[in-house]
């Protein structure tokens, strides 16, 4: 593994990364400063070295959260969308998307846009993006109904490069509160995972599908884990695409063990195989998946120390398609808190981009480094 020095200063926390273009990746990441104030910032890596950070929005209202943060999507070259979440009222848990747009890679963005026009004081987040023909679609849990009706629903919007918000529709009227969701977009069609809810509190992974042309459509799920459980896991899925191969990571519990599961589509989401990750029970989920270009994947997920319970480590590890697994790689180890936040890695050429948050030090810190694919293959 090859440690990057990257421009996320100390008291950063909570990166994502964009899906590469044109052999790039762009990754958004938060810092606070003394004054209480937090900033969003943005960075391209390429040609095997971060560029240096550009600010995209500095406030005093940001809403920071381990499990729903910031994104940043490249659509093209030169464009890229960057969303945050911006607190609208006192309440703990009460905030919207806020969007904007580049042509230019950053250097200029458009005005901060929001998905939905509700008003309400209610939850809006875990966001995902996914490249329109003409821009970005966000996928979002919405909470508008929460204080009415006591659920959340899924709701996805799309904007153009300029900005302007070009339709919105509801995806799900009832879905887990706080689980991440995913979307990924095939040629002719863009693919949407969440956690659903059902009215016995069963909380199993779901897909719907939108093809060119045509309306939203339920695909179910993928793999019925039959999960019940009162409250939410905060542990969606993690969905990635290659070709015409899809597949999907999630978090569940198997006679009150933490397990994370895998299923895989090899016919554009038509039908899925199952593979359940060979681990001891002290998964803490937050997984993160590629798809390599001979459908293999890679799987990474966040571990327990067996020995020391505030400890944990961010793991990898390459299945076929008959889940025969490769070696077990361990990245990094961090606190098991919930402030260690969620792993992200890229796949550039013949090696993954992988990046987490540091927790160890006085202050927070975004760590990144390159893993040879080399690493993690099968004999």
């Amino acid at each position: 593994m090859q440690a990057l020095i990257n421009p996320a200063a100390v008291s950063s926390r909570f990166a994502n990364l964009s899906e590469p273009v044109d052999g790039s990746v762009w990754m958004s990441w938060y810092e606070t400063s003394k004054d209480a104030t937090t900033t969003l910032k943005i960075a391209r890596f390429a040609d095997n070295q971060w560029g240096p950070a550009q600010t995209v929005v500095t406030r005093s209202d940001l809403f920071l959260n381990w499990a729903d943060v910031a994104a940043v999507s490249q659509i093209s070259p030169a464009s890229i969308a960057v969303h945050w979440l911006e607190r609208n009222g006192d309440k703990p848990y009460a905030y919207d998307v806020r969007l904007v747009m580049s042509t230019d890679g950053g250097n200029t963005f458009t005005e901060p846009r929001t998905p939905h026009d509700d008003a309400t004081a209610s939850e809006h987040g875990f966001v995902s993006h996914v490249a329109t023909a003409n821009g970005v679609g966000l996928v979002w849990l919405d909470g508008r109904d929460t204080a009415t009706l006591g659920t959340m629903q899924l709701r996805y919007a799309e904007f153009a490069h300029d900005g302007t918000l070009n339709s919105e529709s509801i995806l799900d009227e009832r879905v887990c509160e706080c689980c991440q969701t995913a979307a990924v977009r095939l040629s002719d069609r863009t693919l949407v995972a969440y956690r659903d809810r059902s009215a016995t509190d069963v909380r199993d992974i779901a897909m719907t599908v939108r093809r060119d042309g045509a309306g939203w459509s339920t695909l179910g799920v993928p793999v019925a884990d039959n999960w019940r459980v009162t409250g939410c896991p905060v542990n969606g899925p993690a969905m990635a695409a290659n070709g015409k191969t899809i597949a999907l990571a999630w978090y569940t519990q198997i006679d009150g063990q933490g397990v994370v599961r895998v299923a895989r589509s090899t016919d554009r989401g038509h039908s899925f195989r199952e593979t359940q990750l060979a681990l001891d029970g002290n998964t803490l989920g937050r997984a993160d998946i590629i798809v390599l270009d001979d459908a293999d994947i890679i799987v990474s997920w966040l571990q327990r120390d067996a020995a020391d319970s505030s400890r944990a480590h961010w793991r990898m590890q390459r299945f076929d398609l008959h889940g025969r697994p490769g070696p077990l790689l361990d990245v990094a180890e961090v606190s098991a808190e919930r402030s260690s936040g969620f792993a992200r890695m890229q796949r550039l050429g013949n090696r993954l981009l992988f990046t987490w948050t540091d927790t160890d030090a006085k202050q927070p810190q975004v760590r990144t480094a390159l893993i040879a694919l080399a690493r993690l293959a099968r004999t």
